[in-house]
């Protein structure tokens, strides 16, 4: 007993580590294993998987999908860092290095091309219709599903989502490189979420102008905001539909109903509001387009054609997943494997809607017609999912060729809601520059110019004050200055700044509290005046004239207060005489300056005979 206790413990333990082991993704039972090997997730082969280190993936998507449009999913590779991608796709070594004992030189391929005689093709055995052998494979994964792509290190997958329930789901890959002659290496394995709803995916943006910090939802009362619809339709889905945008702004308005993407509404009071919006897109159904050429029949599905899934009591046969490719593209979808693909593995991916969407319709009536909708849809065959729980079931019902719809009958009804909360504040409603006085301060040292602007406002009390000084055309800052302002009952005060060079000016005013901001402009003139009216001008003329009268002064004192010294006859001296010539010569010299006229007014003064 206890060894049946303890193997029966044994395998219970080793059936979890299996079940954590295994991959979500697996084989189908056409997998060419040989070409295409499997390694598990967590496998050492993968750390020499590629040379220089370890191929990170970057998969996204461009979910939330309505449901029926198309959802994309898109996987870049991102090489080591010593490498890098060349625009044709292929990886080179970015610098000179050495792995593994291996030198490689700067723009040397990291895996060189090799010329195989051989056709390429898929893991299911399809050829890759393409001329040049394909340098990467993706294998992409979900509902069931496989589809297989061909490309370069970035590549792209767009499939359909009619007829699929509502929920989330997982998107897996498997990521293969071309190494040589039907070789393919695994690189690993990558997922993503992705989430189809019934409601049209869309945001709303509100902005208003002078706003202080946006995207706080505190606006500006008598003050025009525009609410702005982005709707998320990357497929183009609602591309002809018919869509109608019923407002209410939460101030007792009344509705707006616009086919506009952008309005705009002013709330005339202060206080807190919930604007929201109902979006409603009617869209033409594509069943009710006229019907082709009848298809002809086949043994199999082609190479891009879809089959059946075959989960048992999970879900009934699934039409088509049509997949849209681009033109460099290699795209095949094949069956998933029935055996490996168990309903653990595929019940997992969808988190299906609650209770009370049990009976969610894919096509959804006008509100007028809520209560004829079971009839309508059993009576003229309307596709109906039906969501249960981890059990979903699609019903399949052809419609008879004599059975003509009606006008509602060709439209599909989708609906989108948007709420939120906003607050409104009175504002600095205007701000204006009322008088500018310049005053000329004049000092020892400079001349300068004092501007005083006497700026008032309405409406709220600002808390901070900010003018900058431009050129003459109001495009250049010269200089700006700030303040901090002080509670007060009258929005008035006056602003002072200085000027130390003449010319013609610009100046903005703004006020800000917290939620609102107003400007004004000016334009003004500084002139300092003339240089002759300049005080360091008038103290160095002043200088002079000083100077002049002082020259004067001492040049009268000289000459009238000058000791006289009267000419004498000296002896014939051989060594005074030629001091005597000399200063007799200055004294000449001296008295013709200085005379005033030709007659000696002293001569009696004059020690010589008369």
């Amino acid at each position: 007993m206890w060894t049946s206790a303890l193997l029966l413990v044994l395998l219970t333990v080793t059936s979890q580590t299996l079940a954590k082991a295994k991959n979500r993704f697996t084989h189908y039972p056409s997998w060419n294993a040989k070409v295409y090997p499997i390694w598990k997730a967590g496998d050492p082969k993968y750390e020499d998987s590629w040379k220089g280190g370890k191929v990170n993936f970057n998969v996204k998507n461009d979910s939330p999908t309505l449901t029926g449009a198309k959802v994309t999913f898109t996987i870049e590779l991102e090489f080591p860092h010593n490498q890098e991608v060349l625009p044709d796709g292929s990886v080179v070594w970015a610098e000179d290095c050495v792995v593994n004992g291996t030198k490689y030189f700067k723009s040397e391929p990291v895996y060189p091309t090799k010329d195989a005689d051989w056709e390429a093709v898929f893991p299911d055995g399809t050829p890759v219709k393409d001329d040049k052998k394909p340098p990467y494979v993706f294998v992409w994964k979900t509902w069931g599903k496989y589809w297989q792509v061909a490309d370069g290190p970035c590549s792209s997958l767009t499939i359909s989502t009619d007829d699929i329930p509502l929920g989330s789901y997982t998107m897996d890959i498997v990521i293969y490189h071309y190494r040589s002659k039907e070789k393919f290496i695994p690189l690993g394995y990558a997922s993503t979420q992705f989430s189809i709803t019934d409601q049209i995916p869309f945001a709303v943006s509100l902005d208003q102008v002078n706003d202080i910090v946006a995207g706080d939802m505190r606006f500006v009362q008598n003050r025009a905001i525009a609410f702005t619809v982005t709707l998320h339709d990357p497929s183009q889905y609602l591309s002809n539909a018919d869509i109608t945008f019923n407002w209410d702004f939460g101030d007792e308005s009344g509705a707006l109903i616009s086919r506009e993407m952008t309005v705009t509404h002013t709330y005339v009071s202060s206080g807190s509001f919930k604007p929201q919006v109902v979006i409603q897109a009617v869209i033409p159904d594509k069943a009710c387009d006229p019907p082709s050429d009848p298809p002809t029949s086949s043994t199999g599905p082609t190479a891009d054609q879809a089959t059946t899934v075959r989960t048992p009591d999970l879900v009934s046969p699934v039409p088509k997943l049509v997949s849209t490719k681009p033109a460099h593209l290699n795209i095949n979808m094949v069956l998933s494997d029935t055996e490996e693909d168990n309903a653990e593995g595929e019940a997992s991916t969808a988190s299906m809607v609650q209770a009370d969407q049990e009976a969610a319709v894919a096509k959804t009536p006008p509100p007028i017609n809520k209560l004829q909708t079971g009839n309508k849809m059993a009576a003229n065959g309307k596709r109906t999912v039906r969501l249960s729980g981890r059990v979903a079931a699609i019903a399949v019902a052809k419609r008879e060729a004599e059975d003509k719809p009606s006008d509602d009958d060709c439209v599909i009804y989708r609906y989108g809601s948007f709420c939120t909360a906003i607050e409104v504040f009175e504002g600095i409603e205007k701000v204006e520059i009322v008088q500018m006085e310049n005053v000329l301060m004049t000092t020892p040292r400079k001349d300068t110019n004092v501007l005083d602007i006497t700026v008032t406002c309405q409406g709220s009390h600002p808390k901070e004050v900010c003018s900058v000084i431009l050129d003459s055309d109001c495009l250049k800052p010269i200089h700006m200055a700030c303040n901090l302002l002080e509670p007060s009952k009258e929005c008035q005060l006056v602003l002072r700044h200085f000027f130390n060079s003449s010319g013609d000016y610009c100046i903005n005013v703004s006020m800000a509290n917290d939620v609102s901001l107003a400007a004004a402009t000016a334009r003004f003139t500084v002139d300092l005046g003339s240089g002759l009216s300049s005080s360091g001008t008038i103290v160095m003329l002043l200088g002079v004239l000083v100077l002049i009268l002082t020259v004067g002064i001492v040049g009268y004192s000289y000459k009238r207060l000058k000791p006289y010294h009267p000419l004498k006859e000296a002896a014939s001296e051989g060594p005074q005489l030629s001091g005597v010539r000399s200063s007799a010569a200055a004294s000449m010299l001296w008295n013709s300056l200085n005379r005033r006229g030709a007659i000696d007014n002293s001569p009696l003064l004059q020690d010589r005979p008369l």
